[in-house]
C-alpha cells in the first residue's frame, strides 16, 4: 500500500489512485474487522461488571461464583471431549492407550459435566 501511495503521490493519475484506493479499501476494512473483534473481547464482562455494580455484596459474590462455576465447566467439558476422543481413538487403533478406570471416569463422568455446563450457561444467559 505505501508503495502504490508513493507511486500515485510521484505521478498522480487516475489509474494510480485507483490502484491506491482499492489497496486501502481493503486495508480499511480489515482494520475495521479487528477493531470489532477486540471490542467484543474487551467488554464481553462488561455486561456482568454494570449489572452486579448496583446489586447487593450476595449478589456481587453470586454472580462472580457462577461465572466461575461456568468457566470451571468450561473446562471440564473440554477435559471430557479430549478424554472421549482419546477413548474413541483407542477403539479404532486396538491398543489400551487409557487405564480401565480413566475410561469408566470419562464414560461416566458425562452427564454430571453436561448438567452442570448447561446449568451455569443457562443462569449466565438469564
Amino acid at each position: 500500500m505505501e508503495q502504490t501511495f508513493s507511486i500515485f503521490s510521484k505521478e498522480r493519475k487516475d489509474n494510480d489512485w485507483i490502484k491506491f484506493n482499492i489497496q486501502f479499501s481493503k486495508f480499511y476494512s480489515m482494520v475495521e474487522k479487528e477493531y470489532w473483534i477486540n471490542v467484543t473481547v474487551m467488554y464481553r464482562d462488561c455486561r456482568w461488571f454494570t449489572y452486579s455494580s448496583s446489586k447487593s455484596y450476595f449478589t456481587k459474590y453470586v454472580v462472580g461464583l457462577t461465572c466461575f462455576i461456568y468457566e470451571i465447566a468450561k473446562l471440564f467439558v473440554i477435559i471430557w471431549l479430549l478424554g472421549y476422543y482419546l477413548l474413541i481413538y483407542q477403539k479404532v487403533i486396538g491398543q489400551a492407550i487409557v487405564p480401565l478406570y480413566v475410561s469408566e471416569i470419562i464414560i461416566y463422568s458425562f452427564a454430571p459435566v453436561i448438567v452442570l455446563f448447561l446449568f451455569t450457561w443457562m443462569i449466565i444467559i438469564t
